[in-house]
């Protein structure tokens, strides 16, 4: 099956489920191929916590064991993991010196654009 990509948190919920249980994102197959042992991981990982906080809700919904927090923890660095190989196989990303020459590039506009129109070169 071939999925098309989702966007948002709950979305790419939903792509790592449907990424663990076989299906591709739409024209990036071998980039599914590539995320689905880590989509099962955080699959099994999404599973455990909705177990504990449904385990936790019926016992005391004001209090937070630090069990639960560990756990909540551990999904949120196993979450970030997966939402970071997510993007760099589905999007382009720029390295850091892409993204800083992109900001000195921006700063030299903006400062160009203050003193043309400070020098009434252009008007607003």
């Amino acid at each position: 099956a071939v999925v098309s990509t989702q966007s948002g948190h709950y979305g790419r919920g939903f792509g790592a489920e449907c990424l663990a249980a076989g299906s591709s994102v739409l024209n990036h197959e071998s980039e599914s191929d590539e995320l689905r042992p880590l989509a099962r991981h955080i699959t099994k990982v999404m599973e455990s916590v909705r177990t504990k906080l449904r385990e936790q809700c019926l016992r005391d919904v004001a209090c937070y064991p630090e069990e639960l927090v560990d756990t909540l923890r551990w999904f949120d660095y196993n979450w970030a993991e997966f939402e970071f190989s997510y993007v760099s196989r589905m999007c382009p990303v720029k390295s850091t010196e892409e993204l800083y020459q992109q900001h000195i590039t921006t700063i030299l506009f903006s400062e160009t654009t203050a003193e043309a129109l400070k020098e009434r070169v252009i008007t607003e």
